[in-house]
């Protein structure tokens, strides 16, 4: 759980075995950790809250189960515990390959537990804070191990970020396409799709338009609706990433960094799509093939009819 205000970072995993005295278990385990063994051997636990122990027994014997209890709530006194033969206990690799550790046997080497550390530290700008941080960051991940079920989650998240990525690069190329093409007098990609479906589009617009007097929609209306609609489709286009972060549990600010570049990346196409679906929707006036009354206006009003037909700068 993370503390309010505070930044929280995945150090990995620390694994706990089942370990107890060599003695201990030649006592208690003589034909291996039955059940009927485990229910009667003594438990060193750390505290109230160290469910380790308890979760073993009742995966391998049952819920509920009550041998006695030895709480030590200690990370050095409780291996120091299980060396003289107290009870056997869930003890982190990291402390039986410490020096000076005392001689202990795992009961069930395949009855493993992970337990995910993590680091959280106030959000503060100070750079020996995040020196710190990183020190530790580092060192954890270099000595703890992927948590369980973390090789799974990497392999869908890789392919969210690739899926991504690729929609980040297709959507740059199409804008910029489009804009060296405009240069050049043509229409490029975006503009020759864009004529084709406006041409398919502009007739179901005027269909709506000579049937609903409220139509088209005010300049202001219409600016709306591109704003928010262009807000929709980088949410769209940014649901890969969106995906990848809740996959990973990263931080919530790498899915706005993601939608922000997304906004950033879709703008020409995003705004393309939607003045064809206002003019399919009637929203928008049709298109002036060149010809009519409205080329005679030598002074349109900026934001009027004739620029919106004319002038509509897909960029803005």
């Amino acid at each position: 759980m993370t503390v309010a205000g505070c930044s929280v970072a995945a150090l990995g995993a620390m694994r706990c075995r089942p370990m107890a005295a060599p003695e201990f278990a030649r006592r208690w385990f003589a034909d291996g950790p039955t059940p009927d063994a485990l229910a009667r051997a003594p438990i060193v636990v750390f505290d109230r809250d160290d469910p380790l122990q308890h979760a073993y027994l009742a995966a391998r014997v049952a819920p509920g189960v009550a041998p006695p209890v030895h709480m030590v709530p200690s990370s050095a006194n409780f291996v120091a515990a299980i060396g003289p033969g107290m009870g056997w206990g869930m003890v982190p690799d990291l402390q039986t390959r410490a020096a000076g550790a005392p001689a202990l046997t795992a009961i069930d080497p395949a009855g493993t537990a992970d337990v995910a550390l993590h680091w959280q530290q106030w959000r503060l700008r100070s750079a020996s804070l995040d020196r710190l941080a990183g020190a530790v960051i580092a060192g954890a991940r270099s000595r703890l191990i992927a948590p369980r079920g973390a090789r799974r989650r990497r392999f869908p998240s890789v392919i969210w970020w690739g899926t991504f990525l690729v929609e980040l690069i297709a959507l740059t190329a199409i804008g910029i396409q489009w804009r060296v093409a405009g240069r050049r007098g043509r229409s490029g990609w975006l503009g020759a799709a864009a004529d084709r479906l406006a041409a398919r589009a502009e007739p179901a617009g005027a269909a709506r338009l000579a049937a609903d007097p409220r139509l088209p929609h005010s300049e202001k209306a219409n600016r709306r609706v591109q704003h928010y609609g262009w807000l929709l489709f980088g949410a769209v286009v940014s649901l890969p990433a969106f995906a990848a972060v809740a996959t990973t549990g990263a931080s919530f600010q790498i899915a706005l960094v993601a939608w922000f570049a997304s906004l950033y990346c879709c703008i020409d196409v995003a705004v393309a799509s939607i003045v064809l679906l206002m003019l399919w929707r009637g929203w928008l006036p049709p298109f002036d093939d060149g010809g009519g009354e409205e080329l005679l206006d030598s002074d349109p009003r900026p934001g009027g009819p004739w620029a919106r037909a004319h002038l509509f700068d897909l960029s803005r």
